[in-house]
């Protein structure tokens, strides 16, 4: 029998991919036993350079300097192609535990988004743990947020088009933003797009005993360890925007959510599907079958990859084209 049948089409071979990559960044950047997460940083990146080369063509990317909650912190803007009239805007928030991931993390997936769609794909280089912990990446993605609103008559931005996308991690800084956002007043954000997102802290879930071994991953996601560098003490675990589905999700857009099948993480977003219903908010979820974690960041080498980034493209213009 098949070993790898429960995988979708690609994916073992995308994962054995990725092994092998880190391995290699693993033997390049050597162990820095005085600042040992800026050696994780650089495997991180060297990891997943193979995962974006040959990006898609667009007709414009451009870094920006903006205005974040603890200082100055560069945005990418991706479009597809130009348009007189102001773009709709995809704020993006990458994954990497809270601690490692730049602009380059998810460079190929969202120049792919970009190419699908007449918006504009805003990357946010947010600041990271441990040197920002809770609640600081929060109130930077919101701070970018509400920047880029601010300052959309400048990039020809739709001020009054704006959605919010994160994986893995981002995906909880960008749900815990748009509460953020809401209990400050701000209701202007159009949805909410999250690609195998934490919400779920107490990791007590089916999947999460499943799925945390090396098979279905690079190496077994370690969300004791992120949450240990992410919160300053253990208590915070439970706090509202930290431990989602705890938290009171009423009054928030609506939130589209795709899962992973094969990821610690799936029935985070199955249980948030099930609190949002709770509180009356519109959602979607969709567990792309065969799927890992981080299996979007793949998406060059995956066909269900690109699929669940050009779905998220059309259900974030949907939510636009609402009156």
């Amino acid at each position: 029998m098949d070993s790898t049948n429960e995988f979708a089409a690609g994916m073992y071979d995308a994962l054995k991919r990725l092994r092998s990559e880190a391995a290699q960044a693993a033997s390049v950047v050597p162990q820095n036993a005085e600042f040992p997460i800026v050696a994780a940083r650089e495997r991180a990146t060297k990891t997943y350079e193979y995962f974006n080369r040959q990006p898609p063509n667009l007709a414009s990317v451009e870094n920006v300097t903006a205005q974040g909650a603890y200082g100055q912190r560069m945005i990418r803007m991706y479009r597809g192609q130009l348009s007189q009239e102001p773009q709709p805007v995809l704020l993006y928030a990458h994954g990497g535990g809270w601690i490692v991931g730049n602009l380059d993390l998810e460079d190929w997936g969202l120049r792919y988004m970009a190419q699908q769609s007449n918006a504009c794909i805003i990357s946010l280089d947010y600041c990271l743990a441990p040197e920002y912990q809770y609640p600081k990446p929060v109130e930077d993605v919101a701070a970018l947020a509400q920047w880029v609103r601010d300052n959309a008559a400048i990039y020809n931005l739709d001020k009054d088009r704006i959605a919010i996308a994160g994986a893995s991690a981002g995906a909880n800084l960008a749900l815990a933003s748009s509460m953020m956002l809401r209990d400050l007043g701000e209701d202007w954000l159009a949805c909410v797009l999250s690609f195998y997102g934490v919400f779920d802290t107490s990791m007590g879930s089916e999947s999460h005993r499943t799925y945390a071994v090396d098979r279905y991953s690079a190496g077994a996601p370690d969300l004791n360890f992120f949450l240990s560098l992410y919160l300053a003490d253990e208590s915070e675990r439970t706090l509202e925007l930290v431990h989602l589905v705890g938290a009171n999700l009423s009054g928030l857009p609506p939130v589209h959510i795709h899962a992973a099948e094969l990821d610690v993480l799936r029935d985070d977003s199955l249980l948030l599907a099930n609190r949002l219903r709770s509180a009356n908010v519109p959602h979607s979820c969709t567990v792309h079958a065969g799927a890992v974690h981080g299996f979007t960041v793949l998406a060059q080498e995956v066909a269900v990859g690109r699929e669940a980034l050009k779905m998220g493209v059309r259900q974030i213009e949907q939510e636009w084209g609402r009156p």
